[in-house]
């Protein structure tokens, strides 16, 4: 059983049924995960997996619902902008995380991934969720037009929750913001670390194919052929493999 740590209630309601279904849905995802960043073990690969595939299912379907919503109702286009721009950074931020599934196998990276969705899905459900709701109350049971509600929305968020909200909206962006740039950072450290590793690995290779092989022929030399008999040799006395040795006397030839 998954532990509440981040609990659904009616403070988190939008009163559209189909969005809220959503919400709650990834709060249970949230729960998991911070439950597992708590456990002193690894995390398998296809539990990872599983995240993922939850979190890009709830983006599939909950962004598609909200923006037929906004179809719906004609919503102004100036909330619509905002509310597509908050989806698409939450696309890369999700995509950013998960590009090295590998790395989430660290319980204090898990921990960040569900710090990320708590401040999202607050920063989302209070402001622009519960904003897209009053609008489209306003529109279809108010008959207002959707300029008119979007622009009386403003004047509610602007005397209610604004200093909160505000706050709220300021920390998100600054810790995503971080992110971001500490994705960038880690980003170009492994290019610079990458650059060097190539180059040895090439002057190897060049070193190897020089030891190997005759400077005048190219062909291999007697080092090469001392190392395959070894190698050989090796095989055959732990897995009995049989194989053979030719041996080519070259004579001298002169010309007439």
């Amino acid at each position: 059983m998954t532990t509440e740590y981040f609990q659904w209630g009616t403070e988190l309601e939008t009163g559209i049924k189909i969005m809220d279904e959503q919400h709650a849905g990834l709060i249970e995802t949230i729960n998991g995960l911070v439950q597992m960043s708590f456990r002193n073990e690894p995390i398998a690969n296809n539990t990872i997996t599983d995240i993922y595939a939850s979190l890009t299912h709830y983006v599939a379907t909950h962004f598609s619902a909200e923006e037929t919503l906004m179809e719906q109702y004609k919503i102004d286009p100036r909330h619509r902008a905002a509310h597509d721009t908050a989806h698409k950074d939450f696309n890369q931020e999700v995509a950013s995380y998960f590009s090295d599934l590998s790395s989430l196998a660290s319980l204090h990276k898990l921990g960040d991934v569900a710090h990320f969705l708590i401040r999202w899905l607050a920063h989302h459900i209070l402001s622009m969720d519960r904003s897209l709701a009053r609008q489209i109350e306003d529109v279809s049971k108010n008959s207002l037009s959707p300029s008119a509600a979007y622009e009386r929305d403003q004047n509610v968020y602007e005397y209610s929750a604004e200093p909160l909200l505000k706050a709220l909206k300021a920390m998100f962006y600054v810790v995503s913001e971080k992110n971001k740039e500490l994705t960038k950072l880690n980003d170009e450290l492994e290019e610079k670390v990458k650059t060097p590793t190539r180059d040895l690995e090439q002057a190897n290779d060049k070193l190897e194919y020089i030891a190997m092989r005759d400077e005048l022929t190219g062909l291999f030399n007697r080092r090469y052929a001392i190392s395959q008999i070894e190698t050989s040799i090796s095989e055959w006395k732990r897995y009995k493999t049989v194989f053979s040795l030719l041996f080519c006397r070259c004579g001298k030839f002169q010309s007439c």
